[in-house]
């Protein structure tokens, strides 16, 4: 508050959405205060952001433009920018070729991180040992995200022997997990009706805060139990990262979140070396809060349910579940669905128009070929928009 009220911005911007405490807190304070709160999105392209002022939902933003194209009598999809036809293209192809990038390099740096020569070095190169504020010195490590229980939320620190066993601990749990839900998964009949719902990893601004309430994904199946007949299973299946060792996939399951979805007959857990592609084959619909799976999905001609705030969320081929109302039309949207791909290009011409080729976060700058003045240039524009 007292930032705010000595600056005095009349902008603020967030490279991406505000899902940790303190950002989280600002959004809060900068829209009680009438201040304008920008955060940029990415997309199913790594060379395509795009600017929103709301995080629970895209809005209108690429309504106007849509409505043009859809008014157009032919649409060619070679009238796309490249990069994004290159995604439409890319989709259809075989899971191997077609999985997102992350989803080929989390499992190296897994199998990294399960090695302790590697952890070891890692470990060195982060913290200093032997300076003013080294370790040695010191006996603790500063700076974690977690709680000692021992001290004060101000005071917590932990001892490199602390650190150590803490994180063996946490592998040993995701392991353990690993297992549990392993244990409880089946493979798929394909001979009933089913809609697939792929979990997303948690913790992750993907559901919180995109997800809203649907944050906690059970809301999603039970949702999904509600509004379809009784004939019809909710295929579950959990995210790849969700126990690897580099990630925080431990902070966010216990054995009981699975034993409730199963609790109901209909709902059954997928096996992991089961990819979406195969899954999806099959299935009546998909369904998830933000994932790239729904993308994915629209292509292959299934019916989409997201249940949070994701780029392709106003597209009329889509069902965007907000509250009962919304939901109640899940049955009916899944029997009337028609594969429109003139509705399609209609929102993805819309979707170049309204967004911008442009890096702003760490890592993207080496997978785009973009000047970084252009990219400047593009997303100052973008700003001055949204600025009036």
């Amino acid at each position: 508050m007292a930032c705010i009220e000595i600056y005095k911005p009349d902008l603020v911007v967030s490279a991406v959405n505000p899902h940790r405490v303190y950002d989280y807190v600002l959004y809060l304070l900068c829209k009680r205060m009438g201040i304008k709160f920008i955060t940029f999105q990415y997309s199913m392209c790594v060379e395509r952001i795009y600017a929103t002022t709301n995080f629970y939902t895209v809005g209108d933003l690429f309504e106007k433009d849509y409505k043009y194209y859809l008014s157009k009598k032919d649409l060619d999809k070679k009238e796309l920018p490249v990069e994004i036809l290159n995604q439409f293209e890319k989709v259809l192809k075989d899971y191997s070729e077609a999985a997102p990038a992350y989803m080929k390099t989390h499992p190296v740096m897994d199998r990294k991180y399960r090695n302790f020569f590697f952890l070891v070095k890692a470990f060195i190169k982060k913290y200093d040992f032997f300076g003013k504020n080294g370790i040695l010195r010191k006996g603790y490590v500063s700076v974690t995200m977690f709680k000692n229980r021992k001290y004060s939320l101000e005071k917590s620190r932990f001892g490199i022997i602390e650190i150590a066993l803490k994180k063996e601990k946490n592998l040993a749990y995701s392991k353990r997990m690993h297992r549990y839900y392993s244990s409880l998964a089946e493979y798929p009949q394909t001979n009933v009706d089913y809609i697939l719902l792929p979990l997303h990893y948690q913790p992750e601004a993907t559901t919180s805060p995109a997800g809203d309430i649907f944050v906690n994904q059970r809301l999603c199946v039970e949702m999904l139990l509600k509004y379809t007949s009784d004939n019809y299973f909710i295929y579950v299946k959990e995210h790849p990262q969700q126990f690897m060792s580099h990630m925080l996939g431990h902070t966010n399951r216990i054995k009981e979140f699975y034993d409730d979805l199963i609790a109901n007959p209909r709902v059954k857990l997928m096996p992991f070396e089961l990819d979406s592609y195969s899954l999806m084959r099959n299935a009546k619909a998909v369904a998830t809060v933000t994932g790239t799976v729904g993308w994915e999905a629209m292509m292959h001609r299934k019916p989409v349910i997201v249940f949070g705030m994701i780029w392709y969320e106003q597209c009329r081929s889509v069902l965007r579940i907000t509250d009962e109302t919304s939901a109640s039309k899940i049955m009916s949207y899944i029997e009337n669905y028609c594969y429109d791909e003139h509705d399609i290009l209609a929102y993805l011409m819309a979707f170049a128009k309204n967004s911008i080729r442009a890096y702003h976060y760490q890592g993207r700058k080496e997978k785009m070929n973009l000047p970084e003045e252009e990219c400047v240039h593009n997303i100052i524009g973008k700003l001055l928009f949204f600025q009036g």
